[in-house]
């Protein structure tokens, strides 16, 4: 072998040694690269996208931070109370129908005490048309014609019938009352709770489910029970059917009379003719049909003072003289119901000032003078409802909010 081809035979192996370093070194940087590239792309998921989520969580704690210190607790209890507010108004819906529903039936039974009274106006007719073609003068004598003597036992009993009506009429008339004042004050706390937050309306709730689960027996347990029914005695009712017939004949010749409508007069005078009949009934200890009042005399009023019962609704009163209201104000109940008043003396209302009761009704006022709102400012009792009250001058409304700010409540509507 020439030293030609012994030194082509050693550069052989030196060229395969110097191929496999430069494989070993390139297989090494290929590992060492896909090694980096797939610690990358496993790593990624975590290393990249948590970041992010801490980064979004940050970003979330700075935002409930803030809202936190903004309204935490406030979001909550708003929500909350706008839950709770939708079943208030529920219950509002509800005492508003149980109201009706008593409404309604005090209007059946008004119109049944108005048939009685109409029907015994037509027995009255009657028994004066008898009196006068037989001639008959005393009572003595009207017993003994059969005629006679069955219309008057006849008015008697309807006049107990008409008795025994008050009793659940006023009944009716006291439940559509708490019932109005339940659904108003639930109206003012759903009002309240869409602005004001921490409202617990939740206990208010469960006063409206007695008041109305109350009222709703009430109302279903209504019963007229004729036995012990008070009515006038016989000889009463003939006294007042001869004194009717001469009121009637002194009404002919009374030529100013003539101008007043006829039916108009006529329902005044028998309206006296009740009111007298039920003065004498509240001052022998019978205020049962009180309710049927349009107007009170002195001594009757005396009487109503005595009265020991918690609520007293006058509220057929139209009319509401100054030494009236004074002896009113000596009642020692709670809740005076004046709702059939459209307007009320300085006077009057001085005299109400004076009462030591805890609220008191004047729904029917259409308007409210400056001097009559000056003496119900010192009244000392808590909530007073004028919810009829059209027209109110600022000077009075001034005196009004005066009596509020020292703590009383008015209810306007």
């Amino acid at each position: 072998m020439n030293a030609r081809e012994e030194k082509k035979k050693r550069k052989y192996p030196i060229i395969a040694v110097l191929f496999g370093v430069v494989g070993a070194a390139g297989f090494l940087l290929w590992f060492m690269n896909d090694s980096d590239r797939r610690l990358a792309v496993g790593a990624s998921p975590s290393q990249q996208v948590e970041p992010i989520k801490n980064d979004r969580s940050k970003g979330l704690a700075v935002s409930f931070s803030s809202q936190k210190t903004q309204q935490p607790e406030n979001t909550g209890v708003t929500g909350k109370s706008e839950h709770l507010g939708f079943g208030l108004a529920e219950k509002q819906e509800k005492a508003t129908r149980l109201r009706d529903a008593l409404l309604k039936k005090q209007e059946e039974i008004q119109a049944l005490k108005l048939y009685y009274r109409n029907r015994i106006q037509e027995v009255r007719d009657e028994i004066l048309n008898e009196k006068r073609e037989t001639g008959i003068t005393t009572f003595q004598r009207a017993l003994k014609n059969k005629r006679i003597e069955l219309g008057l036992r006849t008015i008697r009993r309807r006049h107990a019938y008409i008795n025994k009506l008050n009793g659940p009429l006023e009944k009716l008339h006291g439940g559509s009352e708490k019932l109005r004042y339940i659904k108003r004050l639930a109206g003012i706390q759903i009002e309240m709770a869409r602005v004001v937050n921490g409202i617990d309306i939740g206990e208010l709730g469960k006063r409206m489910d007695i008041v109305i689960e109350k009222e709703s027996h009430d109302a279903d347990s209504l019963s007229f029970d004729m036995r012990g029914s008070s009515a006038p005695v016989l000889e009463e009712i003939w006294k007042e059917i001869i004194q009717e017939k001469n009121v009637k004949k002194i009404s002919k010749t009374d030529t100013s009379n003539e101008e007043k409508p006829k039916k108009k007069k006529a329902y005044s005078e028998r309206q006296d003719k009740i009111n007298m009949e039920i003065w004498r009934e509240i001052c022998a200890g019978n205020p049962s049909r009180k309710c049927d009042l349009t107007k009170l005399s002195i001594k009757a009023a005396k009487c109503l003072a005595r009265w020991e019962g918690k609520d007293l609704f006058l509220t057929g009163i139209t009319e509401l003289p100054a030494p009236i209201a004074e002896q009113l104000s000596q009642w020692e109940g709670e809740w005076l119901c004046l709702n059939h008043l459209t307007e009320l003396s300085p006077e009057a209302a001085e005299g109400l000032s004076r009462w030591r009761g805890i609220r008191l009704s004047l729904n029917g006022l259409t308007e409210l003078t400056p001097q009559a709102a000056k003496h119900l400012s010192r009244w000392r009792g808590k909530q007073m409802e004028v919810v009829g009250l059209a027209k109110i001058s600022p000077e009075a409304n001034k005196y009004l909010a005066t009596w509020q700010k020292a703590g009383g409540e008015i209810i306007f509507r």
